[in-house]
């Protein structure tokens, strides 16, 4: 929220990671969007491309 308010600009706040539905519900409506293996899924894109 600070970052979007200092820029004047919309971002889209991605969640990533197992413990992000803790912290979605202890502090609801920061993420735009929760991906919990967004991630993984990178490094697994990687992976392929490099194999």
């Amino acid at each position: 929220r600070e970052i979007k308010k200092d820029k004047g600009q919309d971002y889209q706040v991605i969640g990533t990671g197992g413990l992000v539905t803790v912290i979605d519900a202890a502090h609801p409506g920061i993420f735009d969007k929760i991906d919990p293996l967004l991630t993984l899924r990178g490094l697994q894109i990687l992976h392929l491309m490099n194999s």
